[in-house]
């Protein structure tokens, strides 16, 4: 199985999720699933100050709003240090990079659209 990464638009009325915003093809991949332990929730993850992204390894996430900046500065620290990441996933680090670069441009998108980041 593999990560997904949505974008909703929210109700501004209701604040309830509403349509989806849709992505190119491909941009939706945030990895594997195993990566929400051993890339996303890793030790290594934590020890660089990450927050957010590390709740994947218990659960899914979804982010809206101010976090969505610091959804994005998570997954460009990934992205900036992809050859950490390399051996503890199995994947080169062009991979890790791409992925961690679909989590920044959805948190473009939904903060463009007053939405919001679910990655299942």
């Amino acid at each position: 199985m593999s990560l997904t990464i949505s974008v909703h638009e929210i109700d501004k009325s209701s604040g309830e999720i509403s349509a989806d915003i849709v992505l190119p093809e491909g941009a939706d991949l945030a990895g594997f699933e195993r990566w929400r332990e051993n890339l996303y929730g890793s030790t290594r993850a934590v020890s660089l100050g990450l927050i957010l992204l590390p709740t994947l390894r218990l659960r899914d996430i979804q982010v809206a709003g101010p976090d969505l900046i610091k959804l994005k500065k998570e997954a460009e620290c990934i992205a900036e240090h992809a050859a950490l990441f390399a051996p503890d996933t199995g994947c080169e680090e062009g991979t890790i990079r791409a992925r961690a670069q679909n989590i920044g441009h959805a948190c473009d998108l939904a903060a463009a659209h007053g939405g919001m980041v679910w990655i299942s």
